[in-house]
């Protein structure tokens, strides 16, 4: 897995460097919250519900990245590159950085009609919630006070 660093010196596009902006953080994980929320909802549809699971990912990821004091851009490739540098930064585990990517290659099927299973939601919301366990405690070892509730999962 890349770091944000090693993006740079690739020569991504995707990220720059901005100053600490806990309001963005705390906006990020709120999205978080809030798109966890919908991927529990049982009655939603199951392409929904991966996408939802997919964007909580995402908005955690972008918290992530906001704490490590750089913004993320629109550039070509930024969904995969943001949380492949999430993953790095942490310290997830190759399993978790494996399995955000295979739901993102879900949530992108809906481009080609490609269906959602009902066992694809369930390993979705399984990849969700470590993932933001993985962030929770990267953030509270790196002694950051926002955190992703998962308010949003829990009301569901």
């Amino acid at each position: 897995m890349r770091s944000v660093e090693q993006f740079l010196k690739e020569g991504s596009k995707v990220f720059q460097r901005k100053a600490p902006d806990m309001k963005a953080v705390e906006v990020h994980l709120a999205s978080a919250d809030g798109w966890g929320g919908i991927a529990f909802q049982k009655e939603t549809l199951a392409e929904i519900r991966v996408e939802a699971a997919y964007n909580t990912i995402h908005a955690a990821s972008l918290a992530v990245i906001r704490l490590l004091e750089y913004r993320v851009t629109s550039a070509q490739g930024h969904h995969a590159e943001v949380i492949e540098a999430c993953c790095a930064a942490i310290d997830s585990g190759t399993s978790v950085a494996r399995d955000a990517m295979t739901l993102a290659r879900w949530r992108n099927g809906k481009y080609d009609g490609v269906a959602t299973t009902e066992e694809n939601v369930l390993t979705a919301l399984d990849t969700m919630k470590r993932f933001l366990e993985a962030v929770q405690e990267w953030i509270k070892a790196n002694g950051g006070s926002a955190r992703p509730s998962g308010a949003g999962a829990k009301k569901a």
